[in-house]
């Protein structure tokens, strides 16, 4: 449920909060970027080159990040608003320990949001503690994984998150005497067939992977500004043979994707969330505005889950990993999020009129279409990315306010250079522009005079996002690790900076620091789109993680 939200701002030395903040993001943003690339650099002659350092991105068919502060692990891709609930995972550069789980770890720490008004939620800083598993194991036969964690805040309520974004069996059709000869001398085994039951995060679109907008796989949105990729449930077929690649999907059970917790008390909205904003306290109804008391109707648990789906991904691409690639995929399958349609009707009580409305939840097929195709090395990521989006219409019914979902068309370019492939340290910067044509929400109704309550579909619609990242050092016992993204938004006018600074020690310990500004230029009494609805979650986290 997606409302809206007016925080005031007071002037700062002559400018508005608002134009002090974007000035801020701009020149901090640029100062860190060149910071961290000239640390990188530094830092670079006098680390040993252990082993090479990991190429993903644009290419790679690798998932997204986890966790909102540290570095992505190696093997991952991120976007510009990836990672982010508070379930955390270690920083790259920290060795797990040789136990029976690639990651068993416990992390306390806390998150404050600096700017935004302590009368607006019931606090403003968050003490929290979080617990994480991951394994994955590679058999002949069978593969398995597990990725699971769960966050509490000790000084809010109903500020709890668990998330699974993987939990999946894989049986192997077994290698041929041939194949494992290949694999002895080292060379790919591109001929593979493997059946995979449960919930498996797969890249099927770039561009809704890398710009985090849920548009194919669901998002945990605990924290809406770096959410965490889950993947889709169901049974998938992967079956290779030489270039090619193909990946069947299909399932009977349709997983929506989660939010920020909220309760609904005495017809009214509360949360301890600042990810989640309320309807608005009145509507118009009956030609006047009206103070609102909201119920959800909710649905069984059977009218969402029961909702099937299916897929297919054709992707072509050298087994090496390196040289050009195409990839198609299509879904029919249940939007993530779910539609909200809603009735209104007077009533007096006490004297007092007020609009009693009846918020109807509704599961919405959509359509999607995607294509990827890129060129890779071991320096150079290259890729153009497009997804078009049909949706089907909510049920219109007798005075029933929905709303009608336009088609969407979404194309992004990206390039990646990493330098200093030989070293360990060596930095990755990253550059990706997003555009979106159509993709509308309109009003239909008898209520559509009170706008739209879901406000826009995805996080960025028009966006240029800046990123780079690095291992500063790292020594037996010491690691350093540092990323910047800067993303500006041009159709509204808004900026997002996400900082993430982390130290290891040893193999048992993380110590990770974490900043983020938003900033909007439009006026504070707009609030239709995520960053000015936002624009007062300025925050700063620290965390201490212990690895079993």
């Amino acid at each position: 449920m997606i409302g809206f939200l007016s925080i005031a701002t007071e002037p700062v030395s002559g400018l508005s909060l608002a134009q002090f903040k974007r000035e801020m993001i701009q020149m901090t943003s640029r100062n860190l970027i060149r910071i961290l690339a000239l640390t990188s650099l530094i830092s670079g002659v006098s680390a040993m080159p252990i082993f090479a350092h990991a190429s993903t991105g644009a290419g790679a068919d690798t998932g997204t990040g986890e966790s909102s502060v540290r570095i992505p692990r190696s093997d991952e891709t991120h976007g510009p608003a990836d990672s982010a609930s508070t379930v955390k995972a270690p920083l790259a550069g920290v060795q797990p320990k040789k136990n029976m789980f690639d990651e068993l770890s416990v992390t306390i720490g806390n998150e404050t949001y600096v700017t935004r008004a302590s009368g607006t939620h019931s606090t403003t800083s968050f003490n929290e503690i979080s617990a994480r598993v991951r394994k994955k194991s590679q058999g002949p036969l069978l593969s398995a994984a597990i990725d699971a964690g769960a966050s509490i805040a000790a000084n809010a309520n109903n500020y709890s998150n668990i998330e699974v974004p993987e939990a999946y069996f894989q049986l192997n059709v077994p290698k041929t005497a041939h194949q494992l000869k290949r694999e002895e001398a080292g060379l790919p085994v591109t001929n593979h067939i493997a059946v995979t039951a449960g919930r498996k995060k797969e890249r099927w679109s770039g561009l809704d992977s890398d710009w985090s907008l849920g548009v194919v796989q669901p998002f945990n949105k605990f924290d809406a500004l770096r959410p965490t990729e889950q993947g889709l449930v169901g049974a998938f077929a992967d079956v290779g043979t030489g270039a090619a690649n193909v990946l069947l999907f299909a399932s009977p059970f349709f997983v929506p994707e989660q939010t920020a917790p909220f309760e609904v008390k005495n017809g009214k909205f509360t949360t301890s969330s600042p990810w989640f904003a309320p309807p608005p306290d009145s509507l118009i109804l009956i030609g006047q505005q009206r103070s609102a008391l909201y119920t959800i109707a909710m649905p069984e648990i059977s009218e969402v889950v029961k909702n099937p789906s299916y897929g297919a991904r054709l992707r072509v691409a050298d087994p090496s990993g390196e040289g050009f690639y195409i990839q198609g995929s299509f879904l029919r399958k249940p939007q993530n999020s779910i539609a909200i349609s809603y009735t209104g009707q007077l009533s007096i009580s006490e004297g007092t009129t007020y609009g009693d409305v009846t918020i109807k939840p509704q599961v919405v097929y959509h359509s999607i279409t995607a294509a990827d195709i890129g060129y890779t090395t071991k320096n150079l990521a290259l890729e153009f990315a497009a997804l078009n989006e049909r949706p089907d219409q909510p049920t219109l019914t007798p005075g029933l306010t929905t709303s009608h979902f336009n088609n969407a068309t979404m194309l992004s370019p990206s390039v990646e250079f990493r330098t200093f492939t030989s070293k360990i340290w060596g930095p990755k910067l990253r550059i990706s522009y997003l555009n979106t044509i159509g993709g509308e929400v309109i009003p239909v109704g008898e209520y559509a005079q009170n706008g739209n309550l879901l406000g826009q579909r995805t996080t960025f619609r028009r966006a240029l996002s800046t990123s780079i990242e690095s291992t500063l050092h790292r020594s037996t016992n010491w690691s350093f690790n540092a990323s910047a993204r800067w993303v500006e938004e041009l159709e509204e006018q808004g900026s997002v900076l996400m900082t993430d600074f982390g130290v290891g020690i040893g193999d048992s310990w993380k110590v990770s620091v974490q900043a983020d500004l938003i900033g909007s230029q439009k006026p504070t009494s707009y609030t239709e789109t995520f960053i000015s609805k936002f624009r007062a979650n300025d925050r700063v986290a620290g965390r201490v993680t212990y690895l079993f």
